[in-house]
């Protein structure tokens, strides 16, 4: 796969990742994505990509590492509640609190 010749030939980086983070940032770091299995075969699956879409909101493109399957999708990352508060609170995010 060339994406992954890429990563491990760059030591970890891919040409276009910006030295500044921003929010339409895209990474292709393998193994540091949450573990996710196939809906379909239930083999392990392997992130591949993420995006972050809105402040709440990260795309993750996964694809199964069981080479009948070879199922690729995107599954979605976001807060769902508060469990510590910020000490530096942006009055634009709301998440409901633990206790809530």
């Amino acid at each position: 796969m060339q994406l992954q010749r890429d990563f491990f030939c760059s030591g970890g980086k891919t040409p276009e990742e910006p030295s500044q983070p921003d929010r339409q940032f895209k990474s292709y770091y393998f193994g540091h994505y949450p573990k996710m299995m196939c809906p379909h075969c239930k083999g392990a699956c392997l992130g591949i990509k993420t995006e972050q879409q809105t402040d709440l909101v990260r795309e993750i493109t996964y694809f199964c590492s069981t080479r009948e399957c070879g199922h690729i999708f995107v599954a979605q990352l976001t807060p769902i509640r508060t469990i510590h508060r910020s000490k530096i609170p942006d009055p634009e995010i709301r998440l409901p609190n633990y206790s809530d």
